[in-house]
C-alpha cells in the first residue's frame, strides 16, 4: 500500500456544522466532492452508532464513493484508559468496546484513540492525599487490588506476592483501616483473635502459678482468680498481639472481601498508581523498566522515588500498564462483562487481528498551562508499550501539532527515535504546523514553510520505516472561525498533501524538493519563461527614481516601437 491522502470530518460537538450530525453524514458530505481516497470520521458519542440504517448509508458512501473510511474515537472523560477511578475505567472500557465492534460492523480501516486526557498525579496532591480513600479506585485490569493480587499470587506471580506485602503494610493504620473497623466482619474477626490471645495469656498464667511452689496448696477457684488478675493485668498486651495478628493475619481478607472498602486506598489514584508500579517493579516489566529506567527498578521503595522524581516517566509507564490491561484483557470485571457482550470474550487486540481493524494512539491535546503534564503522550513511551503489546493490529497516529503542544521539540527528539520507529506509524493527523493555542488545525497553505516543515518531519519518519500509510489533513475551524466553506476550512491542504505523498514515493530528500513541490512547475514552459521575463524587468523596480542618469521604462530594442508611438503595442507583444 502507498501513502494515500485523505481528511477529517470534524465533530460536532466543535464544529456545529449540520454536515457533522450522524456517521453517515460525516463520511460524505466533505470528502465526496474533494476527490480524497480517505475520510477520517470523528465520533461525537458512542450513540451514533444506533442511527437507524446507519450501515447502509455508511456502506453506500464507501461503495459509490469508493471511499475507505477511519475513525476517531471518542475525546474527553468518557475515554480516560489511564484512569485508576473505579467508574472512569469502567465506563471507558466499555466505550472502547462499543466502539470497536461498530467499527468493525461498518468496516472501518482504524479506530484512533487519545493515550491520555489526565495530567499528572502531583497537580491532584491536595485533593488525593486527604480525600483519595472517600472514592473506588482499581487495578490496571478493573478489579479491587485485593482481588487482581491473590488471583495473580494463585498463578505463580512473584510481582504480585511483593505487592501483597506492600498492601498490607500501607493498610494498617490510615483511614481504610479505619473504615474497616467499622464493618460487622472486622469485629467478629477481632473478637476471635482477642478470645484466642487471652486463652494463651490464661494458659501462660496457669501453668507459670502451678510450677510455682507458692501457689500448690491454693484451690482450683483460688488459682483461677489469680489467673484472671495476671490476665486482665496483661490486657494492653493481649489488645497489641491481637492488633498484630489482625494486621498480618486478617486485615488483607477483610479489605479484599469488603463490599465497599475494597475499592478504597489511601490517596485513591495516587496509591493506586504507586501500587501498580511496586508491581511492576517486582517484575521488571519492560514498560517500568524503559520509561522510567534501570535506577528506579529494584526494590519497592523505588515506587515512591519515581514519583517524587520522574514524574513524567512515572506516569507515563504506569498509564501505560493500564492501557495495556484495557486492550489484551479477555474478560471485564463487575456485572456485565463487556468483552463478552460485544467481542465474544475476545481481547480487544485479538479483536482487530480477527476482524482486520487497526487500534491507533494518539498523543493527546494540551490546553494553555497544560503542556506536557498528560499522564502518556510521548511517542517514545507509545513506542514501548506498542512493543509489549507486541501486534501489528495496533500502531501510532501522529500528530506533529499536538505533540509540538506538549512541550516536546520535534526537530530534536524525532531523529532521536529509535531506528524502528516509523514502522509503528499507520496515521499522520497534519495542519499548519504552528503550536500556538486557538490555531490547531489551521489548513497547509501552498508553498507555505509549514509544507517544507512537515515534509521534513514525514521524510524522518520514512528514513525509520514509515514506508506506507494514510496521511490526512485533520479538519479545523479554518483561518476563519464561523465559515464553513470548504474554501475556508481546507485551501490548499490536499494539494500541498499530494505534493508531499508524491516526492515520499520518490524518496526525495528535503533539501532537493523541486519548484513543483511548491506550486511552480517547469514543464509549463511559456507561463514559467513568461514569469522569469517579468521578473529580470522588475528586478530594478526599487531603485526607479534614485539613479542618476536617464532612466528608460522600455528596453533598447523597444526604443524604436517608442518614438513611432507604440509603445502599448510593444508592451503586449514583448512576451511571444
Amino acid at each position: 500500500m502507498a501513502y494515500k491522502v485523505g481528511i477529517s470530518s470534524g465533530w460536532w460537538n466543535i464544529g456545529k456544522d449540520p454536515n457533522l450530525l450522524g456517521l453517515g453524514s460525516k463520511a460524505g458530505s466533505f470528502g465526496a466532492t474533494l476527490g480524497i481516497q480517505f475520510n477520517q470520521v470523528d465520533l461525537d458519542t458512542v450513540l451514533e452508532f444506533l442511527e437507524p440504517d446507519i450501515k447502509t448509508y455508511v456502506d453506500r458512501v464507501r461503495e459509490k464513493l469508493n471511499m475507505e473510511l477511519g475513525l476517531h474515537g471518542e475525546i474527553g472523560e468518557v475515554a480516560m484508559f489511564e484512569s485508576a477511578e473505579r467508574i472512569r475505567w469502567d465506563q471507558s472500557h466499555e466505550r472502547l468496546c462499543i466502539t470497536m465492534k461498530g467499527a468493525s460492523d461498518l468496516k472501518f480501516i482504524y479506530v484512533n484513540f487519545h493515550l491520555s486526557n489526565t495530567t499528572w498525579m502531583s497537580f491532584h496532591e491536595r485533593e488525593l492525599r486527604p480525600f483519595g480513600f472517600t472514592y473506588q479506585v482499581v487495578a490496571p485490569t478493573g478489579q479491587p487490588f485485593g482481588e487482581w493480587v491473590d488471583e495473580r499470587i494463585a498463578q505463580g506471580d512473584k510481582g504480585a506476592a511483593a505487592l501483597k506485602d506492600w498492601l498490607k503494610r500501607h493498610l494498617i493504620g490510615g483511614r481504610v483501616e479505619q473504615e474497616l473497623r467499622q464493618t460487622p466482619r472486622y469485629r467478629t474477626e477481632i473478637g476471635k483473635l482477642f478470645h484466642e490471645e487471652a486463652k494463651k495469656a490464661e494458659q501462660t498464667a496457669r501453668e507459670a502459678l502451678r510450677k510455682d511452689e507458692r501457689y500448690k496448696n491454693l484451690s482450683d477457684e483460688q488459682l483461677e482468680n489469680d489467673v484472671r488478675n495476671v490476665v486482665n493485668a496483661q490486657r494492653d498486651d493481649i489488645e497489641n498481639s491481637t492488633r498484630r495478628r489482625m494486621n498480618e493475619e486478617k486485615l488483607f481478607d477483610i479489605w479484599k472481601e469488603a463490599e465497599i472498602e475494597k475499592y478504597e486506598i489511601e490517596a485513591g489514584e495516587i496509591d493506586a498508581y504507586i501500587a501498580t508500579a511496586v508491581y511492576m517493579i517486582a517484575n521488571r516489566d519492560p514498560l517500568w523498566v524503559n520509561i522510567v529506567g534501570e535506577p528506579y527498578s529494584n526494590k519497592p521503595e523505588d515506587a515512591d522515588r519515581a514519583y517524587i522524581e520522574k514524574q513524567r516517566e512515572f506516569n507515563a509507564a504506569v498509564a501505560a500498564f493500564y492501557l495495556y490491561s484495557h486492550f489484551t484483557l479477555r474478560r471485564s470485571p463487575g456485572r456485565i462483562d463487556h468483552n463478552k457482550q460485544y467481542m465474544g470474550g475476545q481481547s480487544v487486540v485479538e479483536f482487530c487481528e480477527k476482524n482486520k481493524v487497526k487500534l491507533l494512539l494518539e498523543c493527546p491535546q494540551s490546553g494553555q498551562g497544560t503542556e506536557g503534564i498528560a499522564r502518556l503522550y510521548h511517542p517514545l513511551h507509545a513506542y514501548h508499550l506498542l512493543k509489549k503489546i507486541g501486534s501489528s493490529a495496533v500502531m501510532q497516529c501522529i500528530d506533529f501539532e499536538q505533540e509540538m503542544g506538549q512541550n516536546i521539540d520535534l526537530n530534536v527528539e524525532l531523529p532521536a527515535l529509535p531506528p524502528d520507529f516509523g514502522s509503528q506509524v499507520f496515521l499522520l493527523h497534519l495542519g499548519d504546523p504552528i503550536p500556538y493555542f486557538g490555531t490547531a488545525h489551521i489548513p497547509i497553505a501552498l508553498a507555505d514553510r509549514g509544507a517544507d516543515t512537515l515534509y521534513k518531519w514525514i521524510y524522518w519518519f520514512r528514513q525509520k520505516g514509515f514506508k506506507d500509510g494514510y496521511i490526512i489533513f485533520e479538519r479545523g475551524s479554518g483561518r476563519s472561525p464561523g465559515n464553513q466553506q470548504m474554501s475556508n476550512i481546507f485551501e490548499y491542504s490536499v494539494y500541498v498533501l499530494r505534493q508531499i505523498v508524491k516526492y515520499l514515493d520518490k524518496d526525495t530528500r528535503p533539501d532537493a524538493l523541486p519548484p513543483e513541490f511548491y506550486g511552480l512547475s517547469l514543464e509549463n514552459k511559456d507561463i514559467y519563461a513568461q514569469q522569469l521575463v517579468a521578473m529580470r524587468e522588475h528586478a530594478w523596480d526599487p531603485l526607479q527614481g534614485l539613479l542618476r542618469i536617464p532612466e528608460e521604462k522600455h528596453t533598447f530594442l523597444g526604443k524604436a516601437a517608442v518614438d513611432a508611438g507604440k509603445a502599448k503595442e510593444w508592451e503586449r507583444g514583448r512576451y511571444r
